[in-house]
């Protein structure tokens, strides 16, 4: 591993979009995901999604060793340059603008567009719906082979939170992620809870929820760790970035 501080911030600059779904793609298909990618000759991993994402990287220093991204209501964020982006790469031909995507009929998140969803899945959407609660759905993890430590996960999925705190503010929201049935336990921890099991691609899930907002006394996260996350949720708001010595 390189020496440096570990950095955790949004990722905001085309060219460091750019880098992160060339990182996705490479992740993918080196694990043999390639059936949650769209093979292209660019090499690129990009989606309807991603133009209402908000996308964070785990850099070493300078480097991009790792990202994922926060999906949220198609309503509440269009990212202009993740547009541009795609149709650089020929993606988003029908697409100019946030109006243009009420016109288009797809799922309104990832968690939601599987086939044969437990009905615990589809009570949960229906249900944050119905009251208004907002959802932000984390996926598209990505990390370079070499940095796969569970530090570095841990790290990941700690910071994700920190944020999830920063956009929803007073408002209690739901953050969700679905990931591997065997390895959830990152995510337990922190106060995910399970909603379902299912089989995505023929690989075994779960999906994951957590009561989410930066009053922690609203959320599902252990008591124990309220100082820690406000610890890190003050340091992205004030510096933009949350950094770590190796």
């Amino acid at each position: 591993m390189g020496k440096g501080n570990l950095i955790y911030r949004e990722i905001t600059e085309q060219k460091d979009l750019e880098q992160a779904f060339r990182l996705r793609y490479t992740v993918y298909k080196e694990a043999e995901l390639g059936k949650f990618l769209s093979e292209n000759e660019s090499q690129i991993d990009i989606s309807i999604y991603d133009l209402h994402a908000i996308h964070v990287g785990l850099f070493l220093e300078e480097e991009l060793i790792a990202s994922h991204r926060l999906c949220v209501d198609r309503e509440l964020l269009f990212n202009k340059n993740v547009l541009e982006l795609g149709k650089r790469f020929n993606v988003f031909s029908t697409i100019n603008n946030a109006s243009d995507m009420a016109n288009i009929d797809y799922p309104a998140f990832p968690f939601i567009s599987y086939t044969e969803l437990p009905v615990a899945i589809t009570e949960l959407y229906t249900h944050s719906k119905a009251t208004k609660t907002p959802i932000t759905e984390v996926g598209k993890f990505a990390i370079l082979p070499t940095y796969r430590g569970i530090r570095n996960m841990k790290l990941m999925f700690d910071c994700m939170i920190a944020i999830g705190m920063l956009w929803y503010g007073d408002k209690k929201g739901v953050g969700i992620t679905t990931t591997d049935a065997n390895h959830p336990t990152l995510f337990l921890i922190n106060g995910f809870t399970r909603v379902a099991e299912l089989n995505i691609e023929e690989l075994r899930s779960v999906t994951l929820s957590l009561s989410l907002s930066a009053n922690l006394n609203q959320s599902s996260i252990p008591t124990k760790l309220h100082d820690y996350f406000n610890t890190l949720a003050d340091e992205l708001k004030t510096t933009g970035k949350i950094e770590i010595g190796v």
